[in-house]
């Protein structure tokens, strides 16, 4: 008994390794150029000072000038001092050895030890959890120790993005991708040791683009609001696996939907800034969102084209114009229903606020909107400047998903809908075409989608309340039913969405029965 409590001790004084400093070479250099400014009694010494402060603050390794410029106070300039710095040093020393510089900086970082308080109230949890168990042979409870591992191997000893770490990323969508890394793993992964964290293996070929480490494991926030219909979707063994891309043999790509680079020059300008960052990046036509992920084989195996497999992760991205044209015509609350029907859990709502004082509708009206979407709808809302903001947005989101997946084999399934429930690091998914073709507009509907898309019609109905009452419901004919007897506009008024907990409420269900039951409605 001493010994088991003794191995389990020593356990829960695990060790993190985590960066003191990503960057140690380019801060040197910044810092030996604050100080010839100071000597020169030059104003250039504050702005060195600032972007060191910066630089310390962002967690992960950059490899050049470029790579920089998403970062705060870094300007042309400095990049380009940064970029001759680079060169001179190369000619000099020869090429540079990042892992040396990287790992010559790092400490190891102990838990803090908990107070006497915490520790007693932790063994009284573990002793109950040890008494539910023996009186319940067949339940597994989770003592404390399990869930101290699930807290010390998350985002693989980096620390998370703060707030001033990019210039034209915004603090809250730069948050979302690296300061939330806990909870995207699957629970029997989180109680694995934690991997020695890497370098990333990013090529730099003739790009200009941002090349960053990032965490192995990405914590945007999943949608809890989906209907239970397509939270019904088949298993992950359904039909068994189509194919296998193994690893290290596929790229992570950025899909764009055909309509963004099409009308608007800000349309276009997204691409070019893609471009521009070295962002692997293909144009066609999306069904659903605006941007996606997805794997590609590097090399052709079998047929005339390279296999490709969805990445659970995607982005609709808004413009406040056309998200005030979107609430005129319906297409706004359509486009989230189809979004949270697609079976994929990580869904960003991507909103850029340039020209918001000419969107055609009242600002407060969109913001309004946009609360709606992040509470009600439960999709993960980001706002961004301008497009070159969102490029910049995008890039590091492609930058996180290829060092999470990097190393993992992916099985494309034998079946119509994505496991649920399906988190951003998943590896049993779908082809692309299988999910692409799954989420077309005009496809056979369901009985249970065309009840939806009509519930959706009457105003004061969210997606999560119509995902409510389908749940009910299942049909038209068992609405008809419901409503039809005695009590049953009652009781539809007092059911309840998932995620938000509101009821259906008294009018929308008296509205509901008016139009499934009355022969004329005028």
């Amino acid at each position: 008994m001493n010994e088991e409590t003794g191995r389990v001790r020593k356990k829960a004084r695990r060790q993190t390794v985590k960066y003191r400093h990503a960057n140690p070479l380019f801060d040197q250099w910044i810092q030996d150029w604050e100080e010839q400014a100071k000597k020169a009694d030059s104003n250039m010494r504050f702005n060195f000072a600032r972007a060191r402060k910066a630089l310390r603050l962002f967690p992960l390794p950059v490899y050049c000038g470029t790579d920089c410029k998403v970062l705060q106070y870094f300007g042309d300039k400095l990049c380009s001092m940064i970029d001759k710095k680079i060169a001179k040093y190369e000619e000099e020393h020869g090429p540079i050895d990042w892992n040396h510089h990287i790992k010559a900086d790092r400490s190891k970082v102990k838990r803090k030890k908990r107070s006497r308080k915490s520790a007693e109230h932790a063994g009284n949890r573990r002793a109950l959890n040890t008494g539910n168990a023996n009186n319940n042979p067949g339940d597994v409870y989770a003592g404390n120790d399990s869930n101290y591992n699930a807290i010390a191997t998350n985002s693989d000893g980096l620390h998370p993005l703060s707030n001033d770490d990019c210039r034209s990323i915004p603090a809250e969508s730069l948050s979302s991708v690296s300061a939330a890394v806990a909870n995207s793993r699957p629970a029997a992964k989180r109680k694995q040791p934690m991997a020695k964290p890497r370098p990333a293996k990013v090529a730099r070929k003739g790009s200009a683009g941002v090349s960053t480490k990032a965490a192995s494991a990405v914590n945007l926030p999943t949608v809890g609001g989906r209907s239970a219909a397509n939270c019904e979707s088949e298993g992950p063994d359904a039909g068994g696996v189509l194919f296998t891309l193994p690893a290290d043999s596929y790229d992570v790509m950025l899909c764009v939907d055909l309509a963004e680079t099409t009308s608007k020059s800000s349309k276009q300008g997204i691409v070019k800034e893609l471009k521009q960052n070295g962002v692997l990046h293909d144009v066609r036509k999306l069904h659903v969102g605006d941007f996606t992920w997805v794997a590609r084989e590097k090399e052709i195996t079998t047929g005339k084209s390279r296999r490709e497999i969805i990445l659970p992760c995607i982005v609709e991205r808004k413009r406040m114009d056309d998200l005030a044209s979107s609430i005129k015509d319906g297409r706004c609350r359509e486009q989230k229903h189809r979004l949270l029907q697609c079976g994929i859990d990580t869904t960003v709502y991507l909103v850029e606020t340039a020209g918001q004082h000419h969107a055609g509708l009242p600002l407060s009206t969109c913001n309004q909107a946009i609360a709606n979407t992040s509470v009600v709808d439960g999709l993960l809302v980001r706002r961004t400047a301008d497009y070159r903001e969102s490029a910049a947005y995008l890039t590091l989101t492609t930058r996180v998903i290829q060092n999470m997946y990097q190393g993992r084999s992916i099985d494309a399934l034998r079946c119509s809908k994505l496991p649920s429930p399906c988190p951003l690091g998943s590896t049993r998914l779908l082809e692309f075409n299988t999910f692409n073709n799954s989420a077309m507009k005009n496809k056979q509907l369901t009985a249970q989608q065309m009840l939806a898309k009509h519930l959706l019609q009457l105003a004061g109905l969210s997606v999560q309340k119509v995902a409510a009452i389908v749940k009910e419901v299942l049909t038209s004919s068992g609405l008809v039913t419901l409503v039809s007897s005695s009590g049953g506009t009652a009781k539809l008024a007092e059911l309840k969405a998932a995620r938000s907990g509101r009821s259906v409420g008294v009018q929308a269900a008296a509205a509901i029965t008016a139009l499934y039951t009355q022969q004329q409605l005028y």
